[in-house]
């Protein structure tokens, strides 16, 4: 008996071994929470004055996984994606919550975002403005829970930075550790040769002093091995 016990638990961290020595992609295929959020990005044929209704038949130009929504206010190409007007952006995903309390969120953007958690609207930054913060609070448990943030660019500079303040915490870039989303997820159509068929954009050209008032820039975001630039 104590032989079979031997043999069982040797077995059990065989098993363990193998599956923390896969990788990611396939730890996560059943479902599994992976870091990040997916970040779809639509073309738009005019300069939205309001939250574009996206309907489901409309394809993304881009999507990839954004580790955080710390943009800065930049000009010209926004960090990336090959666009730089007209464009609007849809960041869904969870968001890990450790101690449970009331939450303080922000965006700060150029031109409007909203915030919504759990399917309630936290923040409404909407219009058509340079970087404007609005805020909101919502009590939330400890544990995982359900994020969406809407953005959408006209003309000129464009940035969108979204904050939180925990319990008993200060106003800060909602870390990246924070956000998740399932594998499945990034399953999503995207125009991808109109995307590759676009010139490479040049460096971003942020906005000297102005923009995102957080210190954290994008280029120094910790996007770790689970960027994806390209999701089929």
């Amino acid at each position: 008996k104590a032989k079979w016990k031997r043999c069982a638990l040797l077995q059990a961290i065989w098993l363990f071994g193998l599956v923390i020595g896969l990788p990611a992609s396939l730890r996560a295929a059943d479902g599994e929470l992976v870091p990040g959020l997916v970040a779809e990005y639509f073309n738009l044929k005019n300069a939205p004055g309001d939250f574009p209704k996206l309907t489901p038949d409309m394809k993304p130009y881009y999507v990839r996984v954004d580790p955080q929504i710390n943009f800065e206010a930049a000009v010209d190409d926004f960090y990336g994606i090959k666009l730089s007007n007209s464009f609007c952006a849809r960041w869904t995903g969870v968001l890990r919550v450790e101690k449970g309390g009331s939450y303080g969120f922000s965006t700060e953007s150029d031109d409007g975002s909203r915030l919504s958690i759990n399917g309630k609207m936290v923040v409404n930054n909407g219009g058509v403005h340079p970087m404007q913060e609005a805020s909101g609070k919502i009590d939330l448990t400890a544990g995982d829970h359900a994020i969406l943030v809407e953005y959408y660019e006209g003309g000129g500079e464009a940035g969108c930075v979204v904050t939180w303040t925990p319990p008993g915490g200060k106003d800060e870039a909602i870390p990246a550790k924070a956000f998740f989303h399932k594998k499945s997820d990034e399953e999503i159509s995207w125009d991808k040769a109109a995307w590759e068929a676009k010139p490479k954009p040049a460096a971003v050209q942020k906005l000297a002093g102005g923009g995102g008032k957080k210190p954290s820039k994008i280029d120094k975001m910790d996007y770790g091995p689970f960027m994806i630039n390209n999701i089929e």
